[in-house]
């Protein structure tokens, strides 16, 4: 065989080669988008008991204001809990908090195609910060080819937190069923846990207390899960006004 006919026999070698691994390209993972737009979406709750209704403003990288919630008293959300995240720029952001006269500047990133809420809460007595809950990809929606595991049929889900400064939750009771979680102290929350069949629940949220007599409760509050749903009970205020919500995820 001549040079000629070797090199003929190896480009078609090649080309063949080349066209196989094309054809054994992994089709099963989910769909992403092509492209990105850089926003997100988000909602603020506040649930910063200890200093009372609040403005927060959203500043962009470059000073410009992407959202302002107007006063939110203490367990309001922007937008309110039935309505639809806001979409804002993704990227670096300085989130002023203003109670009363006083200001308060908390630097943090918004990622890029994340639905997200930011709370607002006191991590002790005298200071006040935020929490990014990170929820899902802003594609991965309710009966979407991406929304993979996350809205399991006749199921709902339920994310608990702490955002009390002064107690800590040490059992969470569902229709007088206890879970099986950790202590929480102020800042920390479980993952998304699954109930079914979904319905109306009764959530009551103790503390550790035996030393003096039982497990108190802390505060009790209901939902109404649906099925595919996802929802966040929080435990807020201080002692003596305790208080206890679910806001609306999915």
């Amino acid at each position: 065989m001549n040079k000629a006919d070797k090199f003929k026999l190896l480009y078609i070698f090649g080309i063949s080669l080349m066209f196989y691994f094309i054809g054994c390209v992994d089709t099963s993972v989910d769909n992403i988008p092509t492209s990105f737009d850089f926003h997100s979406q988000v909602q603020v709750v506040n649930l910063a008991s200890v200093n009372g209704a609040a403005t927060v403003d959203i500043i962009n990288a470059d000073g410009k204001t992407d959202a302002s919630t107007g006063q939110l008293n203490v367990g309001d959300a922007y937008p309110a809990n039935d309505q639809a995240f806001m979409d804002i720029p993704a990227g670096a952001k300085t989130i002023n908090v203003t109670f009363g006269s006083s200001t308060s500047t908390i630097k943090l990133t918004i990622d890029t195609e994340r639905k997200i809420r930011l709370f607002l809460y006191n991590p002790d007595q005298n200071s006040v910060d935020i929490i990014k809950g990170v929820e899902r990809y802003t594609w991965q929606e309710k009966n979407s080819d991406n929304a993979g595991d996350l809205f399991p049929t006749d199921t709902a889900s339920i994310s608990f937190f702490n955002a009390s400064p002064d107690v800590s939750i040490d059992s969470i009771f569902v229709q007088g069923s206890e879970l099986d979680i950790s202590s929480l102290a102020v800042g920390e929350g479980t993952s998304y846990l699954p109930f079914t069949p979904p319905g109306t629940f009764t959530i009551t949220f103790k503390q550790d207390t035996t030393d003096i007599g039982g497990e108190p409760n802390l505060a009790t509050t209901s939902i109404n899960a649906q099925s595919q749903g996802r929802y966040s009970a929080i435990l807020y205020g201080t002692k003596g006004n305790l208080q206890a919500k679910v806001y609306t995820d999915d």
